[in-house]
């Protein structure tokens, strides 16, 4: 049976993730250079390992730069969640 999720991303990260057809999740408070804390990160990561490819994935998009709010979907993932450092976004968050 597939799950369903919502995640939630800013208008401006929606735009690099809808390109690249990625979905990452900070390390960081929002607006801070502060870790979220310890039961945050876990929280996170819970919610992201357990996606598979066949689920249903939609994105609530905050409109914070461009003031538009919006639920977006359904999408599929193609592939079991992973962790990568790689720098995709152009803040440090």
């Amino acid at each position: 049976m597939a799950g369903a999720f919502v995640c939630q991303v800013s208008d401006t990260d929606w735009l690099i993730s809808r390109v690249q057809g990625i979905y990452g999740n900070r390390k960081n408070k929002p607006d801070s250079r502060d870790p979220l804390r310890t039961q945050d990160q876990l929280s996170v990561i819970r919610d992201l390992i357990s996606i598979r490819p066949g689920d249903l994935i939609f994105f609530h998009v905050i409109g914070r730069e461009f003031g538009i709010s919006a639920l977006h979907g359904p999408y599929t993932p193609r592939s079991n969640p992973y962790y990568d450092t790689t720098k995709v976004w152009s803040n440090n968050k």
